[in-house]
């Protein structure tokens, strides 16, 4: 036997089908022909387009008092290795570096939104479904956060997936896609998340809060209108997200757990040395979002719900 169940306000209970439509519903799909779907040929490997040359390891020491062995790579890039036996069949990646949003002046919200907007959009001409299928059967992580001060590159994978998540580093910060296609579906899945978030009190508040603090610095943007983020276009998009991988000179990439070094000299020598890099004429000059000086107060009344919430930040 079928069993229906009906679940809605009484109001709409007149629009709800009736069993005989149900039924005629299930009788017309019994009689639709299935077809087994054939198999996709998919990609062998995320670099589409390897790099024409290797780089090169121009020194390597190794520190006694703390265990992590430190190469320098031509472009300028440090890399820390640290061999553990806390997990035989993990390593973590991790690089940090100053700057973030505050590299910019102007246009904000199209780097702001940058990493989102390109890790929905595959790379080096490759559909994000086949990076996605790839990736799926293998162990492998990583991810890119833009705060307004910082960026952060985070990863993790098993030794088999090592090379893995280095490809997809390099791709990711290298060679996103230029398809106008992927960016508006990418496009439409923010104003989606933006227009879910812009009716949660907690978001709102807190979105009113940041303002607040900051006198509406426009590098701090926590719930943007609907109406900012359809200005947003692929050239700003890309442009900004190559501005902020254009060079990696004097950066650090830290790799912790089961590394290999013998294995990992080659894999750094192809991609991470690989990477943009060459020596700054002169210092970057950081902007970062001020609080107001004094005591700032303001009431927010939002929702329906009969509670409060205190926000207090000192600076």
């Amino acid at each position: 036997p079928i069993q229906f169940i009906y679940s809605a306000p009484k109001k709409d209970i007149d629009t709800l089908p009736s069993l005989e439509d149900l039924t005629a519903y299930i009788a017309a799909a019994n009689q639709q022909e299935v077809r087994e779907e054939a198999p996709r040929k998919g990609i062998s490997s995320l670099m589409k387009t390897p790099p024409a040359t290797a780089g090169e390891i121009i020194s390597e020491s190794y520190n006694a008092l703390y265990g992590p062995t430190e190469m320098q790579l031509s472009n300028g890039i440090t890399v820390l290795l640290k061999k553990t036996d806390f997990t035989n069949q993990k390593i973590a990646m991790f690089h940090q570096r100053y700057g973030g949003i505050s590299l910019f002046d102007g246009d904000y919200l199209s780097a702001i939104y940058a990493p989102y907007l390109t890790q929905r959009m595959g790379f080096d001409q490759l559909a994000p479904r086949d990076v996605q299928e790839f990736l799926q059967p293998k162990n492998v992580f990583l991810n890119l956060n833009l705060s307004y001060h910082s960026e952060t590159i985070s990863g993790d994978t098993s030794t088999d997936d090592l090379e893995t998540l280095l490809q997809w580093n390099y791709q990711r910060v290298t060679n996103p896609s230029r398809s106008k296609g992927h960016f508006a579906m990418s496009l439409g899945d923010i104003k989606k998340s933006v227009q879910q978030l812009s009716v949660i009190d907690d978001w709102i508040i807190q979105d009113q809060f940041f303002k607040l603090v900051f006198n509406h610095d426009p590098r701090l943007q926590i719930l943007p209108r609907l109406s900012e983020i359809e200005t947003l276009n692929i050239d700003k998009v890309l442009a900004n997200f190559d501005r902020l991988h254009a060079n990696f000179d004097g950066n650090v990439f830290a790799f912790v757990g089961n590394v290999d070094i013998s294995v990992m000299r080659g894999f750094l020598k192809k991609y991470l040395a690989n990477l943009p890099g060459k020596k700054q004429a002169t210092p970057l000059e950081l902007q970062y979002p001020i609080p107001q000086i004094g005591i700032v107060k303001k009431d927010i009344f939002v929702g329906k719900d009969n509670k409060a919430r205190v926000y207090l930040e000192f600076h």
